[in-house]
């Protein structure tokens, strides 16, 4: 495995644990480098620190999260007011 193939792990572990705690530590240990080298070689192939990918990553996240619940409230916003489901005049503005 080389130097990419180990931040490209660290990279979908990152993915799939965004709504937890993830550290430098964790991830350097998880392929084996020292947190030093690992946060240097991260930054080289990625352009930024960890910490910034994580915080980016994050909040990108949460904003499609929001949109997602938005959009469901959006369309379950007729059911929930009584409004006709043929009504879309009423919802139009908000779309």
């Amino acid at each position: 495995m080389d130097n990419l193939d180990r931040i490209q792990l660290t990279l979908d572990y990152m993915e799939q644990n965004l709504k937890t705690e993830i550290q430098g530590k964790e991830l350097s240990k998880m392929v084996g480098y020292s947190e030093t080298y690992y946060s240097e070689l991260f930054k080289k192939v990625t352009g930024i620190p960890i910490g910034q990918y994580l915080t980016r990553r994050t909040l990108a996240h949460a904003i499609c999260e929001m949109k997602l619940r938005w959009n469901t409230a959006l369309i379950l916003m007729p059911v929930s007011t009584g409004l006709s489901a043929g009504n879309t005049d009423a919802v139009q503005p908000f779309t």
